[in-house]
C-alpha cells in the first residue's frame, strides 16, 4: 500500500481503462489500507467489478483513525457510476467493514439495493 504512510485522495491521473480490481489481504483496521482503497476507487470511474479479500488475521489496529476517516463527510467525492459487482471475501463483520460497505453502496448508482 502506501510506503510513506500518506495516501493521496486520488491518483495523479484518472485510470479510465480499469474495469476490475481485486485487492488481496486487506486489513480493514489499517488506515493506509483503507485510504488506499478509497484513493483507487475515486481514480477509476469505469470500475465495474470490485473484489476485496480481507486479511485472515489482523496485523494492525488503529480503529479510531480508520473510523474517523470513514465517517468523514464527503469522503467519496466521486460516485461509482459503473460498479455492478462488489464482492468481499472473508468478511468478518466488524464496524470498519460495515461502514466501508455502507459507504461503497451509497456511492454506487448501478447496484440494485
Amino acid at each position: 500500500m502506501s510506503a510513506a504512510g500518506t495516501t493521496p485522495a486520488v491518483l495523479p491521473r484518472i485510470v479510465q481503462c480499469l474495469e476490475h480490481i481485486t485487492l488481496d489481504d486487506l486489513d480493514f483496521k489499517d488506515f493506509d489500507h483503507i485510504s488506499t482503497v478509497i484513493c483507487l476507487l475515486q481514480s477509476c470511474p469505469n470500475l465495474q467489478i470490485l473484489d476485496l479479500k480481507v486479511l485472515p488475521r489482523i496485523i494492525t489496529y488503529d480503529r479510531d483513525r480508520v473510523l474517523n476517516y470513514l465517517k468523514a463527510p464527503n469522503l467519496m467525492k466521486q460516485n461509482l457510476m459503473k460498479l455492478k459487482t462488489m464482492r468481499i471475501y472473508l468478511f468478518k463483520n466488524p464496524v470498519e467493514e460495515l461502514i466501508l460497505l455502507k459507504l461503497l453502496v451509497t456511492c454506487t448508482v448501478s447496484i440494485p439495493r
